[in-house]
């Protein structure tokens, strides 16, 4: 096994799932980089308030023209042959682990279609095959995890959120801090100045909006900034282009919930992990974008598992229980209703859709025939 520390072990499924992702887009795009969703003679609550969260790197090029997609150094080229019978192996075993794009059948009801996304700006991920692009215009509804990925301007949401004074501000034994050994609290403190983030101002506020703020790269920050879209952003406007209603499987108190819900020792390690290995951290997201664009979905859930993390096994299985397993059960349940209509483009997170819970297992459970599709 490669002798480097993962940033987390199930962090992947995270990205794939994007809330993360798309809640620091909202917030960079609102309230850091002066998004055209507020018009000049608006003010956001606490204008440019993340600007205190995010690497001076970042915001120094906040406007910086045409910023290039993500590069990096694809971690699977370096696995030994053991190595790569190992990781091979372990991403055989995750059911429906190689396709991204399925079309959902039962007999007397019209084809649904289900596409795993990626919360990515890569122009290659989000310009849709035509397969997949057909099925979108062609269909009478489009569920997304969130609907508000359909609408541009996050004013509104971010406004719900700053209302409450306990957004940012935790309480003591809640702070990210609180739950770290002397040694480790100075060796995070270090680590965050090196970085140039202020420590004392971060250590006041919840751990899992620190870890948001680094969830997203800063190569994907700043292409979001300059407008581009990701995908599953993408998917929601040509929807709401089209005229087709759009349909959250989820709301976004039910994700902030469970983000929560994280186990503090889980978030803080998550934080140390990702300061520590900024590098490795970018070439694991290059790594996943180039197994997403050949549909290895299941080769992605396993990636982590090839490096060494921090994270113990219980805070890795709550992880997966409350991020992964529980929200694929309420997605699959509020999604059988729409494919019951029939005709409906179903688009989340491509980690919802493999595995025992994911969303096609959970289908065939209910008698529908769930059917890869090549493109």
């Amino acid at each position: 096994m490669m002798q480097k520390k993962s940033r987390i072990y199930f962090k992947t499924i995270s990205r794939l799932s994007r809330h993360f992702a798309f809640l620091l887009a909202l917030f960079a795009g609102t309230f850091c980089f002066s998004s055209p969703a507020l018009s000049e003679d608006e003010t956001a609550p606490q204008p440019k308030l993340f600007e205190k969260f995010l690497p001076k790197a970042l915001l120094e090029q906040k406007n910086q023209a045409e910023p290039p997609v993500c590069s990096g150094e694809d971690l699977t080229k370096k696995f030994s042959k053991e190595e790569n019978r190992k990781f091979l192996s372990r991403a055989g075993k995750i059911k429906n682990g190689n396709a991204r794009f399925w079309r959902v059948e039962k007999k007397g009801t019209e084809p649904s279609y289900l596409f795993g996304t990626m919360h990515v700006t890569d122009p290659e991920i989000v310009n849709l095959a035509p397969r997949v692009k057909t099925a979108l215009e062609n269909a009478d509804r489009v569920a997304l995890e969130l609907s508000e990925a359909a609408d541009d301007n996050g004013k509104a949401m971010a406004t719900k959120l700053l209302a409450s004074p306990d957004f940012l501000t935790a309480k003591k034994g809640e702070r990210f801090k609180d739950g770290l050994s002397r040694q480790e609290f100075n060796k995070l403190k270090a680590t965050f100045e090196n970085h140039n983030l202020p420590f004392d101002l971060i250590s006041n506020n919840k751990p899992w909006f620190v870890w948001m703020t680094l969830s997203l790269p800063a190569c994907e920050a700043r292409r979001e900034a300059h407008g581009y879209h990701a995908l599953d952003v993408e998917i929601g406007q040509n929807a709401k282009k089209l005229g087709k209603p759009v349909i959250g499987l989820e709301t976004f108190d039910e994700q902030l919930s469970a983000i929560e819900k994280l186990p503090l020792s889980f978030q803080a390690r998550s934080i140390e992990d990702y300061l520590e290995n900024p590098k490795f951290y970018v070439n694991m997201f290059y790594t996943e974008t180039q197994l997403y664009k050949q549909s290895r979905i299941g080769e992605i859930l396993v990636l982590d598992t090839m490096f060494k993390t921090t994270i113990s096994k219980k805070d890795q299985e709550i992880f997966k229980d409350i991020l992964v397993t529980k929200r694929n059960l309420r997605m699959s349940q509020r999604a059988l209703p729409l494919i019951e209509q029939g005709n409906s483009f179903i688009a989340v997170g491509a980690a919802h859709m493999v595995g025992d819970s994911g969303l096609v297992e959970q289908l065939r459970k209910h008698g529908y025939k769930v059917s890869p599709i090549k493109f």
